[in-house]
């Protein structure tokens, strides 16, 4: 039932595209920092999958109040931060 909710939200455009940002932007993060860490900083010790997590809220939930919200671009949804989110918290628990 649980699952089934979760499909419904998932197969909407605006939340896939939202699901498909969210994992690229942990991606991204992820790949970039760990370039910079093994080139830049190898003698810090940070989790680099951390970031990635802290980044993609950020932006999840930075777009949903200053672009929908504060400058009324698009309509506001927390169902739309979440799905940026949950792909780079499923990511980071995975690595």
């Amino acid at each position: 039932m649980v699952f089934n909710a979760i499909y419904e939200t998932i197969t909407q455009k605006d939340k896939l595209l939202h699901f498909v940002y969210g994992f690229f932007i942990y991606l991204f993060t992820y790949a970039i920092v760990s370039l910079a860490k093994h080139y830049f900083f190898n003698q810090m010790n940070f989790n680099v999958g951390l970031l990635g997590l802290i980044v993609a809220i950020f932006i999840g939930v930075g777009r949903e109040l200053i672009w929908d919200l504060a400058l009324k671009k698009g309509k506001a949804e927390s169902l739309d931060a979440v799905m940026t989110i949950l792909p780079a918290l499923l990511m980071f628990f995975m690595f």
